[in-house]
């Protein structure tokens, strides 16, 4: 009887063993067209696709946290929900065969959102390679090597993004960090409290930046629409503008922190087509800190300190005698700004449209105002520094210094300084723009989908050894007998000695 007793607690414990330290494992392999709701479980991972796999319109395709995917060289669409929610603990990841070198065009392991999908959630997923999104879908800690939004009103949040791409629809963009090419920016996107390391490339639509923090500054070459930049803190890596504005471009530029370096422009546009509003801002380290050429502006309550030249007017007529939309002529209106701590404050060639008055202009090394015409020009009611005109002359560069200019017109000048806007750049940026929840379909049948016709076939096949310590349900479920018979056995051998006594 003691020989029995002993067998069995040794078979017990080499099964608990097998299944503690290398528990059963099933692979379940899927293709084709999902058209009922399905869950996907952490019991049946990993799995592996054997063709692309498509979720049919109107149908929901649950994916449990703690999974593994295998896409190989195929793709998901997703024309109805996809559910994918992983935890911070336990993620959800998709991996994928190697792509071939000799085809970097050849996008296969992909997800695509179409247009017929939407309500899809996903977070706390890593992704193998990119997702196409032309749908309302919800995506958040998710780690992407790319994402191409097409159409719809996603929101991308929270996510470790290396390329990022905006064709068209008005995206949220919010809290990423997008540590690579940033390019093609169309649509209307909001583009929010994010850190950009490369320098987006906006394309046409009207795009918003606001509250993020941008390394490389902002390239605005559109054909049209408004760009909203305002309350970023954006500097330089050393390209030429930290904030550059061409095209047939309508641009809003305030309260931001723009920090450049000696070789850059900080806000520059060019063109006559272009119009721009800058307001509020605080732009030092430049080599100009804001350059406007031929492009017709509203420059007030900037602080431009410790650059090379603070404001670059260049308005001429250039185009006057033009017909049709070039017989545009541009002009600027200045005011209400401070420059000073520069090289030079103020460097003008102007024009007779333009205004430039009740501005702090003082203090700069060199000189206050660099004229750059051969016309005589009145510049009045700006504050100097002084009210002495004998003095204010000697930080003008004009006809006394160069006789091919023409003469400087101060009078009459301000007696007080204009009050000065001071940005409060220790606070937060912004605050994050809400996130609209959508509410996911809710599923009806979440069975492990079988091999039927309109279902992805699927098969089981035995596991590999050494899979880390991680119990399914079904595993618990397995150890909870063997614990329990272990017990009876306990409670059988303790009545088995009491009989032996008597």
């Amino acid at each position: 009887m003691k020989k029995l007793v002993l067998a069995i607690l040794i078979a017990i414990i080499v099964i608990a063993n097998s299944v503690l330290i290398n528990p059963v494992r099933a692979e379940t392999t899927v293709n084709g067209i999902i058209t009922s709701d399905v869950t996907w479980t952490k019991a049946n991972s990993p799995y592996t696709f054997q063709g692309p796999v498509a979720v049919d319109r109107g149908v929901t395709l649950t994916i449990e946290s703690g999974i593994s995917i295998n896409i190989n060289n195929y793709y998901l669409q997703v024309n109805g929900t996809l559910i994918a929610r992983g935890t911070n603990n336990d993620r959800i990841m998709f991996t994928a065969a190697n792509q071939d070198p000799n085809n970097p065009w050849l996008r296969q392991a992909r997800i695509d959102f179409t247009t017929a999908g939407s309500n899809s959630m996903l977070e706390n997923v890593i992704f193998p390679d990119f997702i196409s999104v032309s749908a309302s879908i919800l995506v958040s800690k998710c780690i992407v090597p790319e994402v191409e939004i097409k159409a719809g009103t996603p929101t991308i949040s929270d996510c470790s993004i290396t390329k990022l791409t905006i064709s068209d629809g008005s995206p949220l963009i919010r809290n990423n960090d997008i540590t690579g090419e940033f390019t093609q920016i169309k649509g209307t996107p909001t583009i929010n409290a994010n850190t950009i390391h490369s320098k987006p490339w906006t394309r046409g639509g009207s795009p918003t930046f606001i509250g993020n923090k941008l390394y490389d500054g902002i390239d605005a070459d559109s054909s049209g629409g408004q760009i909203t930049i305002a309350n970023n803190e954006i500097s330089s890596s050393g390209t030429s503008y930290v904030i550059l504005i061409v095209g047939r471009v309508q641009a809003v530029v305030s309260n931001n922190k723009i920090t450049g370096v000696s070789n850059v422009i900080g806000i520059g546009s060019s063109g006559i087509l272009s119009s721009v509003t800058i307001t509020q801002n605080q732009i030092s380290g430049c080599n100009i800190a804001i350059n406007l050429d031929m492009t017709t502006s509203e420059v007030t309550k900037n602080t431009l300190t410790n650059n090379s030249i603070g404001l670059n007017l260049v308005l001429g007529p250039a185009m006057a005698q033009a017909s049709g939309e070039f017989a545009k002529i541009p002009y600027a209106n200045v005011h209400d700004n401070t420059i000073l701590q520069n090289s030079i404050g103020l460097q003008i060639t102007p024009y007779e449209g333009s205004q430039v008055n009740n501005n702090n202009i003082y203090d700069n090394s060199k000189f206050d105002l660099k004229l750059q015409s051969a016309s005589d020009y009145t510049i009045a009611n700006n504050y100097w520094g002084t009210t002495d005109t004998a003095a204010i002359s000697q930080k003008i560069f004009d006809f006394k210094n160069d006789f091919n200019l023409g003469h400087v017109t101060v009078t009459p000048v301000l007696s007080q300084p204009v009050s000065q806007f001071t940005p409060n750049f220790s606070a937060p940026v912004s605050t994050l723009l809400p996130i609209v929840t959508l509410t996911p379909i809710p599923v009806a049948n979440t069975a492990t989908p079988g091999p039927t016709q309109n279902n992805p076939t699927s098969t089981t096949n035995q596991p590999t050894t050494g899979i880390p310590f991680d119990l399914s349900t079904t595993e618990l479920a397995i150890l909870g007998v063997l614990i329990i018979i272990a017990a009876l056995l306990v409670i059988l051998i303790v009545t088995l000695r009491g009989r032996g006594k008597k």
